[in-house]
């Protein structure tokens, strides 16, 4: 099931910059609980004060819940469905959302899904929104006009459902001067506690109350990653120099930032790198290497060396490595002569890279279990599995963008 539903429930949704600020719907359906631990990124340890942690793998056959979204046409918006079963059609859910585009080839940060898969962080307008799958229930997570504020999601914590987003100025070539923001720039988090009450006589409803904090991050720190632990970790790259790049690591507890990984002699592909435990890949382009060619690389932050092992050096664009739920496995897109292929390799490298998927035209992949990826090929929704076994299967078609529980 996709969705789970319990009476009353403290969870934790994309900040309200408004704290305290109270949604209220009626309806007799109760919200969605947070799903069990084992419906988490079943390997994904976050890293915690005290230094990053090695995944601990998990049961590859945790599968996580998903969305497609559908593919617009002439007066048609992109629309929103489960993913259904093979060979019946995706069944939308009717509600308006601003269009869901990918950031390079991975991760879409315009709409992303709870660990649980109950809840929907989308924007309307440039307004976050959360919206509860189950009841069709919103609530606004800004208040006030949006003016000059854009706003992008940084991701689902994998522990209470709580989310973290940055809201900045919006980046124009004409300014503006004086920008109009709802709230301060900066990193916000925050907690929605939902309960269901039933007043005497009248039918009983639900009500969501934001619980909102602002992390005190250094004014440009733009994390790419949160791990979401008791320290509220944030992770982001630091432009020190040419062809010289840091991962570093900040907290809201002590702002002081700290350098896990230096990256030189070159730069981060366009694909932006992806992190779980200590586990960490990424596409890097080394000055010296030829034109256009990007090697897939893996490295463990807490080897004292910190050596890089290329998985892979390929001519790449957008390459979107993503490590498996378990930390195990990596995938990423290359040309295998022509057209892209879809690739896969063990994260330590005991094995060699090989073509999971052979792509017919534009197409792009996301782990749904550590077994299984869900690779979208001209509008297409195929599912692999990475030993081949049983043949991929088309899920769905005309879709645009598939959202993954939990994000990257």
């Amino acid at each position: 099931m996709l969705f789970r539903s319990i009476s009353s429930a403290r969870i934790a949704l994309v900040p309200c910059v408004c704290v305290g600020a109270i949604a209220t719907y009626s309806g007799s359906r109760a919200l969605a609980q947070r799903a069990p631990d084992a419906g988490a990124d079943a390997g994904a340890v976050a890293p915690s004060a005290s230094g990053p942690r090695a995944p601990v793998p998990g049961s590859p056959s945790v599968t996580r819940p998903a969305l497609v979204v559908l593919r617009s046409g002439p007066r048609r918006p992109q629309q929103i469905a489960p993913v259904p079963p093979a060979g019946q059609p995706p069944a939308p859910m009717r509600f308006a959302f601003d269009t869901v585009t990918r950031e390079y080839a991975t991760t879409p940060t315009s709409a992303v899904l709870s660990r649980d898969g109950a809840f929907l962080a989308f924007l309307r307008g440039g307004r976050p929104m959360v919206r509860h799958l189950e009841t069709n229930a919103e609530t606004p997570l800004v208040t006030g006009r949006m003016g000059d504020g854009t706003v992008g999601f940084i991701g689902w914590s994998p522990r209470d459902n709580s989310v973290a987003y940055t809201l900045a100025v919006q980046q124009r070539l004409d300014g503006p001067d004086r920008p109009r923001m709802p709230a301060p720039e900066g990193t916000y988090v925050a907690s929605i506690v939902a309960t269901n009450a039933a007043p005497a006589g009248r039918p009983p409803r639900a009500s969501l109350r934001a619980e909102t904090r602002r992390m005190t991050l250094p004014a440009d720190v733009v994390p790419v990653y949160w791990a979401s632990d008791e320290a509220d970790t944030f992770y982001y790259v630091q432009h020190v120099a040419q062809y010289h790049e840091e991962l570093r690591r900040v907290t809201h507890a002590n702002p002081n930032p700290r350098t896990l990984f230096t990256l030189r002699g070159g730069y981060w592909g366009m694909s932006q790198f992806h992190l779980r435990g200590n586990a960490l890949v990424f596409a890097h382009r080394a000055v010296s290497a030829p034109q256009n060619t990007e090697a897939v690389t893996a490295v463990r932050l807490d080897d004292r060396a910190l050596a890089l092992r290329p998985l892979s050096t390929e001519r790449l664009l957008n390459a979107g490595a993503e490590l498996s739920p378990d930390g195990t496995q990596v995938l990423w897109h290359a040309p295998d002569n022509a057209p892209r292929s879809v690739w896969h390799a063990p994260f330590d490298g005991r094995a060699r890279a090989r073509a999971v998927f052979r792509c017919a035209g534009q197409c792009w992949a996301r782990w749904e279990s550590s077994t299984t990826m869900f690779v979208v090929d001209n509008g297409a929704l195929h599912r692999v599995f990475i030993d081949g076994q049983p043949p991929v299967t088309v899920v769905a078609r005309d879709v645009e963008v598939v959202l993954v529980a939990g994000g990257a």
